[in-house]
Protein backbone atom coordinates (compact mmCIF):
# COMPACT_ATOMS: atom_id res chain seq x y z
CA UNK A 1 0.00 0.00 0.00
CA UNK A 2 1.30 3.45 -0.85
CA UNK A 3 0.00 6.50 1.03
CA UNK A 4 0.37 9.49 -1.31
CA UNK A 5 -2.89 11.43 -1.17
CA UNK A 6 -1.58 14.37 0.81
CA UNK A 7 -4.66 14.08 2.99
CA UNK A 8 -5.51 12.63 6.37
CA UNK A 9 -6.84 9.09 6.51
CA UNK A 10 -8.71 8.18 9.72
CA UNK A 11 -8.99 4.54 10.78
CA UNK A 12 -12.26 3.14 12.17
CA UNK A 13 -10.79 -0.21 13.27
CA UNK A 14 -7.48 -2.07 13.57
CA UNK A 15 -5.95 -2.44 10.11
CA UNK A 16 -3.46 -5.05 8.84
CA UNK A 17 -1.41 -4.07 5.80
CA UNK A 18 0.18 -7.16 4.23
CA UNK A 19 3.00 -6.52 1.80
CA UNK A 20 4.22 -3.36 3.49
CA UNK A 21 3.55 0.37 3.50
CA UNK A 22 5.16 3.30 1.67
CA UNK A 23 4.46 6.70 3.24
CA UNK A 24 4.85 9.42 0.61
CA UNK A 25 2.30 12.12 1.40
CA UNK A 26 -0.53 12.19 3.91
CA UNK A 27 -1.17 11.30 7.53
CA UNK A 28 -2.81 8.14 8.86
CA UNK A 29 -4.70 8.81 12.10
CA UNK A 30 -5.20 5.58 14.03
CA UNK A 31 -7.13 6.99 16.99
CA UNK A 32 -7.55 4.15 19.49
CA UNK A 33 -6.73 1.59 16.81
CA UNK A 34 -3.44 0.05 15.60
CA UNK A 35 -1.96 0.01 12.10
CA UNK A 36 -0.20 -3.36 11.74
CA UNK A 37 2.37 -3.19 8.94
CA UNK A 38 3.30 -6.68 7.78
CA UNK A 39 6.42 -6.40 5.64
CA UNK A 40 8.50 -3.35 4.80
CA UNK A 41 7.74 0.16 5.96
CA UNK A 42 9.38 3.01 4.06
CA UNK A 43 9.00 6.76 3.93
CA UNK A 44 7.88 8.99 6.71
CA UNK A 45 8.28 12.73 7.05
CA UNK A 46 6.58 15.72 8.65
CA UNK A 47 4.02 15.49 5.82
CA UNK A 48 3.56 11.71 5.86
CA UNK A 49 3.47 9.64 9.04
CA UNK A 50 1.20 7.66 11.35
CA UNK A 51 -0.50 9.72 14.04
CA UNK A 52 -1.07 6.94 16.53
CA UNK A 53 0.09 3.34 16.90
CA UNK A 54 2.16 1.24 14.47
CA UNK A 55 2.69 -2.47 15.01
CA UNK A 56 5.60 -4.21 13.29
CA UNK A 57 6.84 -7.77 13.41
CA UNK A 58 10.61 -7.83 13.33
CA UNK A 59 12.50 -10.95 12.33
CA UNK A 60 15.51 -12.05 14.33
CA UNK A 61 18.98 -10.78 13.57
CA UNK A 62 20.57 -7.38 13.10
CA UNK A 63 18.63 -4.50 11.66
CA UNK A 64 17.25 -1.00 12.12
CA UNK A 65 13.51 -0.53 12.00
CA UNK A 66 11.71 2.78 11.54
CA UNK A 67 8.47 3.71 13.23
CA UNK A 68 7.32 6.97 11.53
CA UNK A 69 4.94 8.01 14.31
CA UNK A 70 3.68 11.29 15.70
CA UNK A 71 0.63 13.11 16.91
CA UNK A 72 -1.62 15.68 15.25
CA UNK A 73 0.80 18.14 13.65
CA UNK A 74 3.93 16.73 15.30
CA UNK A 75 6.09 14.13 13.54
CA UNK A 76 8.23 12.33 16.15
CA UNK A 77 9.70 9.15 14.64
CA UNK A 78 11.47 6.34 16.45
CA UNK A 79 14.14 3.99 15.04
CA UNK A 80 15.06 0.80 16.86
CA UNK A 81 18.30 -1.07 16.16
CA UNK A 82 18.66 -4.72 17.15
CA UNK A 83 21.89 -6.78 17.23
CA UNK A 84 22.60 -9.96 15.29
CA UNK A 85 21.72 -12.01 18.38
CA UNK A 86 18.17 -10.61 18.54
CA UNK A 87 15.42 -13.23 18.59
CA UNK A 88 12.85 -10.94 16.97
CA UNK A 89 9.24 -10.31 17.90
CA UNK A 90 6.38 -7.87 17.51
CA UNK A 91 6.10 -4.32 18.91
CA UNK A 92 3.60 -1.46 18.92
CA UNK A 93 5.13 2.06 18.97
CA UNK A 94 3.32 5.36 19.43
CA UNK A 95 4.24 8.97 20.14
CA UNK A 96 2.46 11.14 22.68
CA UNK A 97 2.19 14.87 23.36
CA UNK A 98 3.50 16.25 26.66
CA UNK A 99 5.65 14.95 29.47
CA UNK A 100 5.13 11.41 30.73
CA UNK A 101 2.31 11.19 33.28
CA UNK A 102 4.81 9.87 35.87
CA UNK A 103 7.43 12.61 35.37
CA UNK A 104 7.10 13.67 39.03
CA UNK A 105 8.57 10.30 40.08
CA UNK A 106 11.60 10.70 37.78
CA UNK A 107 14.82 12.70 37.97
CA UNK A 108 13.59 15.06 35.20
CA UNK A 109 12.81 18.72 35.83
CA UNK A 110 9.49 19.13 33.95
CA UNK A 111 10.29 22.70 32.89
CA UNK A 112 13.50 21.68 31.08
CA UNK A 113 12.32 18.68 29.06
CA UNK A 114 11.04 17.80 25.63
CA UNK A 115 7.24 17.75 25.81
CA UNK A 116 7.01 14.46 23.97
CA UNK A 117 7.09 10.82 25.03
CA UNK A 118 6.82 7.47 23.32
CA UNK A 119 5.43 4.08 24.19
CA UNK A 120 7.10 0.89 22.98
CA UNK A 121 4.82 -2.01 23.83
CA UNK A 122 5.82 -5.64 23.51
CA UNK A 123 3.29 -7.83 21.69
CA UNK A 124 5.39 -10.99 21.48
CA UNK A 125 8.98 -12.32 21.34
CA UNK A 126 12.22 -10.46 22.01
CA UNK A 127 13.46 -12.75 24.79
CA UNK A 128 16.66 -11.33 26.28
CA UNK A 129 16.63 -8.33 23.95
CA UNK A 130 19.23 -5.56 24.09
CA UNK A 131 18.69 -2.74 21.59
CA UNK A 132 19.40 0.88 20.73
CA UNK A 133 16.82 3.57 19.98
CA UNK A 134 16.75 6.97 18.29
CA UNK A 135 13.96 9.36 19.31
CA UNK A 136 13.27 12.53 17.29
CA UNK A 137 11.02 15.47 18.13
CA UNK A 138 9.97 18.83 16.72
CA UNK A 139 12.02 21.83 17.91
CA UNK A 140 8.79 23.38 19.27
CA UNK A 141 8.43 20.40 21.68
CA UNK A 142 11.38 21.57 23.78
CA UNK A 143 10.82 23.73 26.86
CA UNK A 144 12.65 27.07 26.90
CA UNK A 145 15.07 25.67 29.51
CA UNK A 146 15.86 22.48 27.58
CA UNK A 147 19.56 21.95 26.81
CA UNK A 148 20.23 19.24 24.24
CA UNK A 149 23.91 19.10 25.24
CA UNK A 150 22.99 17.69 28.66
CA UNK A 151 19.80 15.85 27.77
CA UNK A 152 19.11 12.28 28.77
CA UNK A 153 16.27 9.79 28.41
CA UNK A 154 14.32 7.72 30.88
CA UNK A 155 12.24 4.57 30.51
CA UNK A 156 9.28 4.00 32.81
CA UNK A 157 8.13 0.41 33.32
CA UNK A 158 5.93 -0.72 36.18
CA UNK A 159 6.79 1.76 38.91
CA UNK A 160 10.44 2.25 38.02
CA UNK A 161 12.45 4.72 35.96
CA UNK A 162 15.71 3.58 34.34
CA UNK A 163 18.09 5.84 32.43
CA UNK A 164 19.80 4.26 29.40
CA UNK A 165 23.27 5.14 28.18
CA UNK A 166 23.41 8.08 25.75
CA UNK A 167 25.03 7.39 22.37
CA UNK A 168 24.45 10.83 20.83
CA UNK A 169 22.50 14.05 21.31
CA UNK A 170 21.30 16.63 18.81
CA UNK A 171 19.02 19.66 18.96
CA UNK A 172 15.94 17.55 18.19
CA UNK A 173 16.95 13.93 18.84
CA UNK A 174 18.62 11.57 21.27
CA UNK A 175 20.06 8.11 20.69
CA UNK A 176 20.29 5.66 23.57
CA UNK A 177 21.77 2.17 23.91
CA UNK A 178 21.49 -0.87 26.10
CA UNK A 179 17.70 -0.94 26.38
CA UNK A 180 16.70 -4.35 27.72
CA UNK A 181 12.94 -3.97 27.93
CA UNK A 182 10.04 -1.94 26.66
CA UNK A 183 7.74 0.70 28.11
CA UNK A 184 7.30 4.46 28.04
CA UNK A 185 10.26 6.65 27.14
Amino acid sequence: LQMQQGQTLSMASNVNIPGGLVLTSGIVQTGIFTLNVIGTLTGGSAGSYVSGKIQRTISGGAGTFAFPVGTAGAYSPVSLTFPASSAGGSLVVSGNDGDDAQIATSSFDPVTTVNRNWNIALVSGFAGVNYNALFTWMNADADAGFASSSSYAGRFTGNTWTYPEIVSRAVNSIQVSGLTGFGRI
